[in-house]
């Protein structure tokens, strides 16, 4: 099995590990190594893509290299995207890019986890944490007898990705992160950045345009020197899954 998955601050590598640990051939691949590729053909006939939502959809990074992808002679496919509550259209837009292999999905679910949105001063991290650790030994079985399995359409959340769609638009943008003088130029926010989009000049991060939302940058800060001009919410806990360390987020 092939588990591709994208991870700004630990929960879509977690759940990966969590699954690789029940499989006896199992390879965990960094889905934004594979960005300077034309054409993406995996070696196993079984893949997953885990990763987390992003205002409703899958990330503008993962979607653009999952289109990349050769299915023709992959048997199983599973999607585990994880969020903190609303899964918008994820799985409408995962199933649109199959089908224009004439490919279907598997396997779908979702995991719930804390939230590292920077607009919401959201803090069950704990009460989560302890949740996943239960909702994903069922999940682990199903993939381990290639369950069949489709999540039927919440027209709810599909509107309210649209509004957030919008607004993400909107809301990110290069000119709105500032660092403060708490800054200590270690490059960390540089290491830490999967789409290269931060440079440091005079051991100062700049910003570029080719931001993913990922928000790594903000919350693997050792200094919480990074924050969003007007959207950060004052005191707004930083955060990153407690079983992954740096080391293993770090782009290399």
């Amino acid at each position: 099995m092939e588990i591709y998955y994208f991870s700004g601050t630990g929960n879509s590598l977690y759940i990966a590990k969590k699954i690789k640990e029940s499989f006896i051939d199992c390879n965990l691949i960094p889905i934004e190594t594979l960005s300077r590729f034309e054409k993406i053909t995996p070696k196993s006939k079984e893949v997953g893509f885990i990763f987390p939502v992003y205002f409703g959809d899958i990330p503008p990074l993962v979607k653009n290299i999952i289109k990349k992808f050769d299915f023709s002679k992959i048997e199983y496919i599973f999607a585990l995207p994880n969020c903190y509550s609303i899964a918008g259209a994820t799985f409408i837009n995962f199933r649109k890019i199959l089908k224009s292999q004439n490919k279907n999905i598997n396997y779908e679910n979702i995991l719930f986890m804390p939230d590292n949105a920077i607009l919401f001063p959201i803090e069950k991290d704990n009460e989560k944490l302890k949740q996943v650790e239960i909702d994903i030994i069922p999940v682990i079985e199903d993939i381990k007898k290639r369950i069949n399995r489709k999540l039927s359409n919440n027209y709810f959340q599909i509107f309210q990705y649209y509004i957030m769609k919008l607004f993400s638009e909107w809301e990110f943008s290069p000119k709105k992160f500032i660092v403060n003088d708490s800054c200590i130029s270690c490059g960390i926010c540089k290491q830490v950045c999967p789409t290269k989009n931060i440079e440091l000049q005079n051991g100062k991060p700049i910003f570029n345009s080719n931001c993913t939302h990922c928000l790594a940058c903000f919350h693997w800060c050792p200094k919480e020197a990074i924050y969003m001009k007007n959207f950060t919410i004052k005191n707004r806990r930083k955060y990153h899954n407690p079983n992954i360390k740096l080391n293993e987020i770090i782009r290399k």
